[in-house]
């Protein structure tokens, strides 16, 4: 069977666990897959460049947003921020004036110190986006349907309290999620 769309997957998963009375939840075992899939699968397809603005240090983050790859004030291409963790931020932030040298992240935002204002240009590791009726296919289905695959049916497993299923599949997935990885270093 072709795992080329939302809907082949849809069909394939449903015959993987052989479970034909499952068809009508095959999509939440698909999201929930995906959400398993985020936090591991961090491609180079997935990183994208966005543009925010900082008023007193503080700014928001794309929605897709996962983790940072580089940032440097809109113009400044020479000077990355360096990042500390909150605790380290913590120490500068009495610094109320200048261009930032260093960011943390917080929630939603990015802080900066010494808190300037401006706009700060971001390389980050975006979501990849989620397979549904409309959109129907993605890079990661494309180029690694195996962790679908493995993915969906161990959330089948789960939902049916399947011990060995979960077992199974799980480890099949982290397989697979460890050879997308290794294709991406």
């Amino acid at each position: 069977m072709a795992l080329g769309t939302y809907s082949d997957l849809q069909a394939s998963v449903t015959s993987w666990i052989n479970r034909p009375d499952l068809a009508t939840t095959a999509a939440d075992f698909i999201t929930l897959c995906e959400a398993d899939l985020q936090r591991p699968c961090k491609l180079v397809e997935f990183e994208a460049t966005a543009t925010t603005t900082i008023t007193a240090g503080v700014g928001g983050l794309p929605a897709d947003f996962v983790g940072m790859r580089s940032v440097y004030w809109d113009g400044d291409s020479d000077h990355p921020l360096t990042y500390v963790t909150p605790a380290e931020f913590d120490q500068w932030r009495e610094e109320t004036s200048g261009d930032g040298l260093i960011y943390t992240i917080s929630g939603g935002t990015i802080r900066t110190a010494p808190m300037g204002d401006g706009s700060l240009v971001l390389t980050y590791n975006a979501k990849f986006t989620a397979l549904s009726d409309t959109n129907t296919s993605n890079s990661l289905l494309t180029n690694h349907p195996d962790v679908y695959l493995y993915g969906a049916p161990k959330q089948a497993a789960t939902f049916i309290k399947d011990t060995g299923g979960i077992n199974t599949y799980g480890a099949m997935m982290d397989q697979a999620v460890a050879g997308v990885r290794i294709n991406n270093d």
